[in-house]
């Protein structure tokens, strides 16, 4: 009873697209569209996020989007850890953040990513895996000269640390919310991937240093 009480409040909670909030509030375009966020065309986002967001509006903005998006998963997760702790219902309300951030009932399903969410609750239910993950997909990335494998494939390291952290109630609650992540975001890795330069590695590094902080992200 509890983690369906944690998932519907969760989705609800992450349906309220701050995004689209605050690019009303600054007149900004709308996002519905993709946004293109570097001058090269390699990064369009085909859903709403806060770095569409601060493509558009700027980065103050973005950030402030980001932070919004970031609390609407933290309070509720934290509230249902605080409130009926060992339940389920806190690990439950981050699966319903990410999905309702992703298929928003608000706005006809049309929505982010999923990252912002996903870490809101992570830093909630352990605040250690987040830089952990975040270490993690950084190294990968230099490792690939790959700036877009650096920001935006973190939440995958979520697994097999929430695997040997041994919490059952964790692990599952990552599974779901990486999964539906995964789908949020598989249309842009492949596209990354297709359209993924060549050359040496050398020069494959100087080009993602540069192109840091273009990328999609949540």
């Amino acid at each position: 009873m509890w983690p369906i009480l944690g998932l519907l409040v969760g989705y609800l909670c992450g349906s309220v697209s701050f995004s689209r909030i605050v690019a009303r509030l600054t007149s900004a375009p709308a996002l519905d569209g993709a946004v293109v966020v570097d001058g090269t065309g390699r990064h369009a986002l085909a859903r709403v996020s806060p770095t569409g967001l601060g493509a558009v509006a700027g980065k103050r903005w973005g950030l402030t989007a980001a932070g919004l998006e970031v609390l609407k998963a933290a309070i509720p997760t934290w509230l249902f850890r605080r409130l009926l702790p060992g339940s389920g219902a806190a690990e439950a309300a981050m699966v319903g953040a990410v999905a309702g951030h992703t298929a928003p009932v608000f706005h006809r399903f049309r929505g982010g990513y999923g990252q912002s969410p996903l870490l809101g609750a992570m830093l909630v239910l352990d605040p250690w895996s987040v830089p952990v993950a975040v270490a993690a997909s950084t190294a990968l990335g230099v490792a690939t000269a790959d700036d877009w494998v650096a920001q935006d494939t973190w939440p995958l390291a979520l697994l097999p640390w929430a695997a040997w952290r041994g919490d059952t109630r964790l692990a599952a609650g990552v599974v779901g919310a990486v999964a539906i992540y995964v789908a949020a975001i598989w249309p842009d890795a492949r596209r990354h991937l297709a359209q993924r330069p060549d050359g040496p590695w050398r020069e494959r590094i100087v080009a993602a240093a540069r192109g840091f902080g273009t990328g999609k992200a949540p």
